[in-house]
């Protein structure tokens, strides 16, 4: 019901289904004890959870700043950490309707981000990420607030952070531990995949922290169930450059083969294949023909092998780069479709928000 009063736009009309549910907040916003206290016990409530979960999502950014000044502010360490409640302000955090809304909630969340990270809540810390993403905006926050919650206080620990990410762990714990005994953790993963969305050059610290590492640690990463999502997530995203895409590729050179055979592996080498170039391709091919035996006698190998058509370039390669050529083309002028298509809307935005001014 409140889904479809959103859409007919009368969702927030006083005496609505909303407001009643609400207890009258949106018709009377004035304080009123007892509504407050229903409202704070809805926040912990298995049923009532779930229904501000959906409040959260259709609010308009005036109903939200009413529910997170009233409800919210000031509560949300505590409210994360309850094993009810939590879920209704990851709603809140992942719905902020604006970049003032949104930086005011990391700021009241930084001093808690480590707590969530080490206590079985980091889904509080991807829903301000995903909004972060959403809005375009706070990643300089979001960042910081990593960094504090993971214990980085100076520039050069900086370089651990997509160790102490994958692995969920304080930077004092992780120099002390055995790396070869540490387990990725999943959530973990999640993170750093959203860190990597982040706007503009929001990707660099993980990219920084990438290539501090030795090439054969972040080489054992392609063969884990969850490391291989990390390494898949940096090769496949749209916000880092080429350039940087490259040098990660070049640290797989000679090893394709062997990734090519290997469940998580065989992965990497499709999303490498997927950003590469024509002669970068034919490297790739080189390296898996040399070794094609190997490659054959694994299941996984002999989907790369048919993904890259490997036959097609041992029995006719000039009718291979011609098909190469034609995809690359296409994809290039499906990017200048698309590019076009979305830049009148980005100009309209900042027109319409000049006349607003």
């Amino acid at each position: 019901m409140l889904v479809l009063q959103s859409k007919k736009g009368t969702l927030e009309q006083p005496g609505s289904l909303l407001d009643k549910c609400l207890l009258n907040l949106v018709s009377d916003p004035t304080e009123n004890a007892r509504r407050d206290s229903a409202l704070k016990l809805m926040i912990d409530d298995i049923v009532g959870s779930h229904f501000l979960q959906k409040v959260m999502e259709l609010a308009s950014p005036k109903l939200l700043q009413t529910l997170f000044e009233r409800y919210f502010c000031g509560r949300l360490s505590v409210l994360s950490m309850h094993p009810i409640s939590n879920f209704v302000v990851q709603s809140l955090l992942s719905n902020a309707k604006n970049e003032r809304q949104l930086k005011t909630m990391i700021a009241e969340i930084q001093p808690s981000v480590g707590t969530l990270l080490f206590k079985q809540r980091p889904g509080v810390v991807r829903s301000l990420l995903d909004s972060c993403i959403r809005l375009r905006a706070g990643s300089v926050e979001i960042m910081n607030a990593l960094y504090s919650g993971l214990g980085i206080s100076a520039l050069d620990e900086r370089k651990e952070l997509i160790n102490l990410l994958a692995f969920l762990m304080p930077y004092k714990e992780f120099v002390n531990a055995d790396y070869d005994q540490l387990p990725f953790r999943i959530q973990g993963s999640l993170i750093i995949q959203l860190v990597l969305q982040l706007p503009g050059d929001g990707h660099e610290p993980i990219m920084n922290s990438f290539f501090a590492q030795a090439p054969d640690r972040m080489y054992s990463w392609c063969k884990d169930p969850s490391g291989s999502r990390i390494i898949e997530a940096i090769i496949s995203s749209e916000h880092i450059p080429l350039a940087t895409k490259r040098q990660v590729l070049d640290q797989y050179s000679n090893k394709y083969a062997d990734l090519a055979i290997n469940k998580y592996g065989s992965h990497i080498v499709d999303a490498c294949w997927k950003v590469s170039d024509m002669p970068y391709k034919e490297k790739i091919m080189i390296e898996l023909i040399q070794r094609e035996m190997l490659v054959q006698d694994s299941p996984f190998g002999r989907i790369v092998m048919r993904n890259c058509r490997v036959e097609q370039y041992k029995r006719r390669a000039d009718e291979w780069r011609e098909r190469e050529r034609s995809l690359q083309k296409g994809k290039r002028m499906f990017k200048d479709i698309f590019d076009s298509s979305s830049t009148p809307n980005k100009r309209s935005d900042k027109k319409s928000k000049k006349s607003k001014k």
